[in-house]
């Protein structure tokens, strides 16, 4: 992902839940930018995670499927 925004200081990160979720994964704070790259390599693999499952239930019919049988045509 070439282009993404991730941050892990000021804004919503001194919000709670935000902040316990960076705290969870253990990127809050600067550390010079290194805790950005971090929170964007997780974010990137999450995105990266649901393509694949997309590509795989379109390859096997299941997305069609599941869509037909919930009639979401």
């Amino acid at each position: 992902m070439p282009s993404i925004e991730c941050g892990t200081v000021g804004g919503g990160t001194v919000l709670e839940p935000q902040g316990a979720m960076l705290d969870l994964m253990g990127v809050r704070g600067s550390k010079d930018g290194q805790n950005a790259i971090g929170l964007a390599k997780a974010v990137a693999a999450g995105v990266l995670a649901g393509e694949l499952s997309l590509c795989s239930a379109l390859t096997v019919g299941a997305l069609v499927e599941s869509h037909m049988n919930h009639n979401r045509k």
